[in-house]
């Protein structure tokens, strides 16, 4: 099986972040979390590992999003077309598994929709609690693996971070997925 990060791999933009900014042109009051959703973007754009204690700040806008399952369900009717697009050169086939630090429940029914195993990060939508830690990282190895085996790996891994290294270093072979298309994985130091 071949096994991919989902923001900016397979679908063209961040989702939590991208689903923040509809709920927001659909119920203003919203913005009030926009200076803690900047600080995430700035270490996300820095490749700093996440805070959790301020993502689990800005997760609290979910609580206030006054129907969350019709609004994703609405947001993806309108970004759907993102997902494997001509933008985005990689397109997983039912069975692959997408691993992703974004929210489980905004990613479930794409997933499904598509023969996909999700690992993603568990949120409680009704109240924006946390209820695993952020899929990121080491934390993606250890979640595949809890799911797979001990010593499970995926034929390939496919990421535009390298903040995903852990994933890429079990992996048969690792690329790095780009808008210009996919390239080797870096090695380390290079």
């Amino acid at each position: 099986m071949d096994a991919y990060d989902w923001d900016k791999t397979v679908f063209a933009r961040d989702t939590t972040s991208s689903f923040y900014f509809y709920c927001c042109t659909r119920y203003p009051r919203l913005l009030r979390f926009l200076p803690v959703a900047t600080r995430i973007a700035w270490r996300h754009v820095r490749l700093l590992p996440p805070e959790p204690e301020v993502k689990q700040r800005f997760y609290r806008f979910f609580a206030e999003v006054p129907d969350i399952e019709e609004w994703v369900r609405d947001y993806w009717k309108k970004n759907e077309h993102l997902i494997g697009s001509p933008a985005m050169p990689v397109n997983p086939k039912p069975g692959d598994v997408i691993i992703s630090a974004s929210a489980e429940f905004l990613l479930r029914d794409m997933c499904e929709a598509r023969g996909l195993v999700l690992i993603a990060t568990l949120i409680d939508p009704a109240t924006g609690d946390r209820i695993s830690p952020d899929c990121f990282d080491h934390e993606k190895v250890r979640r595949f693996r809890a799911l797979f085996g001990e010593d499970a790996a995926p034929e390939t891994w496919y990421s535009d971070s390298p903040t995903d290294t852990p994933m890429a270093d079990i992996a048969g072979q690792a690329f790095l997925v780009k808008k210009s298309g996919i390239l080797p994985w870096p090695k380390r130091g290079a």
